[in-house]
C-alpha cells in the first residue's frame, strides 16, 4: 500500500505541472512572471522524470502506467479548484472508468 501511495504522491506532483502550465498561459508572453510559472512546469516535470524512473522499478510497468491515468483526475481537480471550471456527467463517468481501470489492474497483478 505504501508504494501505491508514493506513486500516487507522484502522480498528484506531476499534475501540478498542467496547472502551472495554464497559469502562465494568462501571462503576457515574455514576461517574467510567464518565464516564472514556466520555468517551474519544467522543474516539476524534471523533478517526476526523476522520480518515475526511481519508482517504476517497484511496480510491473502495466500497473505503473494504468495508475498514470490518475493524473487526469488530478487535472479535473485543479481545474475544478484553482480555475472554477465545470465537472460535467461525462467528466465524472470518464474519471469512474479510469479508476475502474486501475483497481482492475491492480488486482490482477497482485
Amino acid at each position: 500500500m505504501k508504494k501505491f501511495l508514493q506513486l500516487h504522491a507522484l502522480f498528484l506532483f506531476v499534475s501540478i505541472s498542467g496547472a502551472l502550465g495554464k497559469y502562465a498561459s494568462f501571462e503576457s508572453f515574455f514576461s517574467s512572471k510567464f518565464f516564472l510559472l514556466y520555468g517551474a512546469q519544467l522543474f516539476v516535470l524534471f523533478v517526476y522524470s526523476i522520480f518515475w524512473q526511481i519508482i517504476i522499478r517497484r511496480f510491473p510497468l502495466t500497473v505503473a502506467y494504468a495508475n498514470r491515468g490518475a493524473v487526469t483526475i488530478w487535472g479535473l481537480m485543479w481545474g475544478m479548484l484553482l480555475f472554477g471550471e465545470s465537472v460535467s456527467v461525462a467528466k465524472i463517468i470518464a474519471a469512474v472508468l479510469i479508476v475502474s481501470g486501475i483497481v482492475v489492474i491492480g488486482t490482477e497483478n497482485e
